[in-house]
């Protein structure tokens, strides 16, 4: 397993606060975050939003419906949608 930048653990564990983010949204995004440490953090966002609003029934996630807003549940805000959508293409 690979390690997490202190930054990102931070981010997890802010996520990890809100009742709104379970186990399962949390480990899918340390697990594809650290299959690419030099995105990380968009890569765990993304993972943590996508696994928390399909178990809320919804079928996809628009990356500009939501950036710039903070992440259900939390005040972490989430990337602005074009350097969001840029870093998921690269990683």
């Amino acid at each position: 397993m690979r390690e997490l930048s202190p930054d990102v653990v931070t981010l997890l564990d802010r996520l990890a606060e809100s009742e709104d983010v379970a186990a399962l949204d949390l480990a899918l995004a340390r697990m594809l975050a650290e299959h690419d440490p030099g995105r990380a953090r968009p890569v765990a966002l993304a993972a943590a939003l996508v696994s928390s609003q399909s178990r809320s029934g919804h079928s996809a996630v628009v990356l500009a419906d939501w950036a710039g807003r903070p992440f259900p549940g939390t005040r972490v805000d989430l990337p602005d949608p074009a350097a969001w959508a840029a870093a998921l293409a690269q990683s």
